[in-house]
């Protein structure tokens, strides 16, 4: 082995590994490659002793008498395994892969592992046929740059400064070649003069040649004469090439015979497998035909590979192959084809086009790209100025320079003036011309004398203009076109300035026609004012002071072209780039002061300083400056004041006034949904969400309720699009919905999964420049909307009308959870409204989702607002009332509906909902709760919650007057089913109230208590609090002044509940089991 070997480590081991797994593996790879260097690190790692068998240049029969003798000599000696050195035979001789057989088998006998080397991968049926199936087919790597970079330093070099150019040179890590560099290199002490250029070193060229060189001497003596030639012309291919280019070169006068048989000769040593029917000629062997083949064959070579290659058209996966063989086969037809292939494509395939033709784009521009035809060699410099505009590269100028010369040279004056006119008109059409080429401008002016020189070519043009369509009322002029285009495409102030400069120095008329299409429509002149400095605002390199100091500069020259209009707008960005990238809100303003002092009032002007207060939060400055303008809003673009109206609907609810700020909203949007496009529809239906959150805010709950209907409707044409100001959109009208939801019921924000739905940000959902982050959010399924936007429409409407609503949009879908959820929401509504019916009704639904939903707990735990679970929740049937958990949720229900009835003085609703519950349902300890609550059913011992409330509500129907005593019991069995209920809103709200007018206005007697003055103020004192936090600190307070007394453990349950209102879920069975009293003393 070679003394400065790689150790290769990371070949090694993955070598090693194959034959753990099983004792054969092949080391395949090409003349060169290092496959015997490896075998050898190979065995070198493994202890023990190893055998080497080289069948290198032996013929079949000599091959399989080698390996019937190591057979032999294996059995005789103790051997950790055999390397056998270039068997290629294996494919093609069987009784060679027999023997070879024989030989693997005897080593798996004695524990032993057999290495091969090879020019080929073998095949699996091969191997199968061997009993070998399972045996590792490794391909040996080249070099790496990092392995290049450690033979650097081993030879002396400097591996931060050679390594990558000896890496290229070569053949991009060829170990053979490589390693003549490095000869080379060591030997001339590392000159730093091929260094600067590499490329170019004639000295490492040589080095590299003279290697390929004693190659070519051993292909004439070791490769018979049809693949010896095929090699040297398929040398001359570039890159990786079908197996059928490889045949069709081969059939190129003189004809090789049986050229597919030869190319099978030259696989694997000569020629590598680089991929799926793809070749490639060894780095050893390229181009070694070059000075082998006569002129004429390699013209034919480069001809019928071109030829090749473009024979379904251009392929950009081989246009910069197809290219060099035709250049080099100097063959102008398929030049001509690909050069027109290249001017006729769309100016956006243009950049794919720049990076897969890369030889064409960097052809030198100090010669015709083709040394045939004048006309070829024009048509491919102008391909590759439209190559090199894609990519902004800065040898545009020195390209069109060229083409110019070449155009120029053309003696025939029609030809090279239709020429010309081409491809000015096809320049002046690329989109990266003006970051290219600044100078475009000159370009234009060009095409414009060539239409005033030709007569017929103006009058084309002029046909051309009469066939355009309309664009907002103006007919656009060839030339004011092509300016409008490639002025809308300026991306840096700079040359914008240096536009307006070039315009200042010409003719007014020639002016004139390059501007007239710009300025003739809005639309068109804001494009070309705003493109540079947005272009400047992405990447990220405005400076606001230098950019406004330039359009105040712009602004003074077209004033002084008598263009107000645009004057007015380029003062308009000055003022912008001081407040909004200066951050100097002042000097913005004073310049919009100056121009109105110029220009008189203008709504651009007004407008400009409404966003500047806008921005600066100076809402009541903005407001004043919108009625200002109030009677211009009329006459100007619809797009432009539906954003100056939704600015003024914000700066409104800044200010607290909601209902001007709906009506803002409305007036914007009513001019949004009249514009075309996808944003302003997302813009309309933002507006829409936004009007309604304000009416809502406002007061107006019905107004805002049936707008946002209509934004949750549109929401379908909108989810799923890419565009981010869909997703965003999607989201925040999800947003809106779940805020309105938090106003309808009062749940509790912290339920929502730690998100902040609690703000409302005025014109949220109108935002068309969202933050990016809104992408990670999760997006709530439209039908979770539907059902949390029934409980707001609840506030309005019937529950019988909110459910048939649900029930028309889910289309028969249903989700248990939510349906629960919903249900529950609206039975809590039908207690606190004391309607019978409607509670009837709704209990019996609930109920059917209660037993659902317990027997199906762990599936529906696997939904969330994305994806939830669906399901049907049948009608319940009396087996499954009988659990504790819908026991003890129905109890809750009739109890709460019954407190309330109760505290509302409403006892006839407590009988009819005894007389309608069982035709509903049959909840049998409901109905004895009922029973109990209206006399008909005594509870002698009762020791449970729910029998001490029902009895207290018996109590309270059939007394107008209460004792301190009884008071108090009412008041604590209340409070505590009020604490540990499911509907504790009407419930608590209810008990409330009845407190209130009980202990308070209707207060019982003052000397039935021991110490009337200590008990009246300490019981005022109390009332001073509200909700159930009041209702609690009364019943403590008139604790003292009584003689019953409560449990400790209850009293302090209590006090800890009326300072937080938090009830801990160690608590809740204090509520449940303690006794109401401790004792029963005297008063004290």
């Amino acid at each position: 082995m070679p003394t400065d070997v790689l150790p290769r480590q990371h070949v090694v081991q993955d070598v090693l590994q194959a034959l753990s797994r099983f004792p054969l593996a092949f080391l395949n790879a090409g003349t060169g490659m290092g496959k015997s260097v490896v075998a050898r690190l190979v065995a070198r790692s493994r202890p023990g002793e190893w055998m080497m068998l080289d069948l290198r240049d032996l013929s079949d029969d000599e091959c399989e008498i080698r390996l019937a003798a190591a057979v032999g000599e294996a059995a005789s000696v103790a051997l950790s395994g055999i390397l056998v050195e270039d068997i290629n035979q294996l494919d093609s001789n069987r009784r060679v892969a027999s023997a070879f057989g024989r030989l693997v088998d005897a080593l798996r006998r004695r524990d032993a592992v057999c290495l091969a080397t090879c020019y080929r991968p073998v095949a699996g049926g091969v191997l199968d046929s061997l009993g070998c199936g399972e045996a590792s087919c490794y391909t040996v790597p080249a070099l790496n740059e990092a392995e290049v970079a450690r033979l650097v330093q081993n030879y002396g070099g400097e591996p931060g400064a050679w390594t990558q150019a000896v890496f290229i040179r070569g053949g991009q890590g060829h170990p053979q070649l490589v390693r003549a560099a490095l000869v080379g290199l060591r030997r001339r002490a590392w000159p730093a003069s091929e260094l600067s250029d590499f490329s170019a070193s004639v000295a490492l060229v040589d080095d590299i040649e003279s290697e390929r060189m004693s190659v070519r001497r051993r292909l004439v003596e070791s490769l018979e004469e049809a693949p010896r030639n095929l090699l040297y012309r398929t040398s001359l291919l570039l890159g990786r090439f079908q197996r059928q280019l490889a045949l069709a070169i081969g059939g190129i006068s003189p004809e090789i015979r049986s050229p597919g048989e030869a190319l099978d000769t030259l696989v694997g040593p000569w020629i590598d497998s680089a991929g799926r029917d793809l070749l490639r000629v060894s780095p050893l062997a390229a181009n070694s035909g070059f000075n082998v083949l006569s002129r004429a064959e390699r013209l034919a070579v480069h001809r019928a590979a071109a030829a090749f290659l473009f024979s379904d058209g251009l392929r950009v996966d081989v246009g910069d192959e197809l290219f060099l063989h035709a250049v080099s086969g100097e063959f102008d037809e398929i030049l001509l084809q690909l050069a027109l292939a290249v001017v006729t494509e769309s100016d956006e395939k243009h950049r794919p086009l720049a990076l897969w033709l890369p030889n064409l784009r960097v052809a030198s521009t100090d010669r015709p790209i083709s040394t045939g035809r004048a006309d070829v060699a024009r048509v491919l410099r102008l391909a590759q100025f439209l190559l090199v505009v894609a990519i902004s590269d800065a040898r545009a100028s020195a390209v069109w320079e060229s083409l110019s010369r070449e155009t120029a040279n053309e003696t025939d004056v029609e030809q090279a003036r239709g020429f010309e006119t081409m491809a000015l008109s096809k320049a002046l059409l690329a989109s990266k011309l003006p970051d290219a080429l600044p100078g475009w401008l000159q370009l234009l002016q060009r095409l414009r004398t060539l239409f005033h020189e030709d007569p017929e070519l103006q009058e084309i043009a002029t046909r051309a203009e009469r066939g355009a369509p309309l664009y907002e009322g103006s007919r656009p002029t060839t030339l004011g076109l092509l300016f409008l285009f490639n002025a809308s495409n300026v991306q840096h102030i700079s040359q914008q300035l240096d536009l307006f400069l070039a315009l200042n120095s010409m003719p007014a008329e020639e002016r004139r026609e390059y501007l007239s299409f710009a300025l003739a429509t809005r639309g068109a002149m804001t494009t070309v004012v705003n493109a540079p400095w947005l272009a400047e605002v992405r990447r990220e390199t405005i400076n606001g002071q230098r950019a406004a100091g330039e359009y105040l500069q712009m602004s003074a020259l077209a004033n002084g072209w008598g263009e107000q209009a645009l004057a007015i707008a380029l003062r308009v960005v000055s003022s912008v780039m001081l407040d909004e990238y200066a951050n100097d809100s002042d000097r913005a303003l004073a310049t919009l002061r100056a121009a109105e002092s110029e220009f008189g009032q203008h709504f651009d002007l007004a407008r400009a300083r409404a966003k500047i207060h806008f921005r600066q939060r100076r809402h009541a400055d903005m407001l004043a400056v919108v009625h200002d303008l109030s009677t211009q809003l009329g006459n100007f673009d619809p797009l432009e004041r539906a954003f100056l109206l939704r600015e003024t609907g914000i700066g409104a609810a800044e200010q607290g006034d909601w209902p001007g700020a709906a009506s803002w909203f409305e007036r914007a949007h009513d001019d949004a949904q009249t514009l075309p496009g996808d944003v302003s529809r997302r813009l309309a239906i933002g507006l829409r969400a936004d009007m309604a959150l304000a009416y809502y805010k406002g007061g107006d709950q019905r107004r805002a309720i049936e707008l946002y209907e209509g934004v949750i409707e549109a929401l379908p044409s909108i989810d799923g699009q890419d565009a981010l100001g869909s997703v965003y959109l999607s989201r925040v009208a999800r947003h809106g919905v779940l805020w309105l939801f938090l106003q309808a019921t009062g749940e509790d924000p912290a339920s929502m999964a730690g998100e902040d739905f609690t703000t409302l940000v005025p014109g949220m959902c109108s935002n068309l420049n969202p933050p990016e982050q809104i992408l990670e959010k999760e997006l709530a399924s439209l039908d979770v909307t539907w059902y949390l936007f029934a409980l707001v429409e609840s506030q309005t409407m019937s529950p019988t009308a909110v459910l048939e609503r649900l029930r028309s949009r889910l289309c028969g879908r249903q989700v248990p959870s939510m349906e629960l959820m919903v249900l529950e929401r609206l039975v809590e509504a039908a207690i606190g409204s004391q309607d019978v019916n409607d509670f009837v009704v709704l209990f019996r639904l609930w109920t059917d989702r209660l037993v659902y939903w317990e027997s199906h707990r762990e599936a529906m735990a696997q939904g969330s607002i994305a994806q939830p679970v669906y399901g049907v929740s049948p009608a319940a049937q009396e087996s499954q009332l009988a659990s504790s958990f819908i026991l003890e949720s129905t109890q809750h229900a009739v109890l709460g509906f019954c407190i309330v009835a109760a505290c509302c003085g409403h006892a006839d609703r407590i009988a009819t909902l005894r007389t309608e519950l069982p035709r509903n349902l049959c909840v049998v300890e409901a109905e004895r709760l009922l029973d109990v609550m209206l006399g008909t059913q005594a509870v002698p011992d009762a020791t449970e919650l729910p029998d001490f409330a029902a009895t207290q509500v018996r109590n309270l129907m059939g007394s107008a007057t209460l004792t301190p005593e009884e008071l108090f019991d009412a008041t604590l069995r209340f409070s505590q089913v009020a604490l540990m209920s499911r509907f504790k809103k009407p419930v608590g709200t209810a008990l409330e109230r009845w407190v209130r007018q009980r202990w308070g206005v209707e207060m019982p007697s003052p000397f039935l208590f021991a110490t009337p003055k200590l008990a009246t103020s300490a019981i005022q004192r109390a009332l001073e609090r509200s909700g159930l936090a009041g209702v609690l600190a009364v019943l403590l307070a008139a604790e003292q002044f009584q003689r019953h007394r409560l449990s400790p453990d209850l009293r302090a349950y209590l006090v800890s509940v009326a300072q937080s209102m938090r009830p801990s879920s160690d608590a809740v069975p204090v509520l449940d089991s303690s006794p109401a009293r401790a004792s029963s003393g005297g008063p004290r």
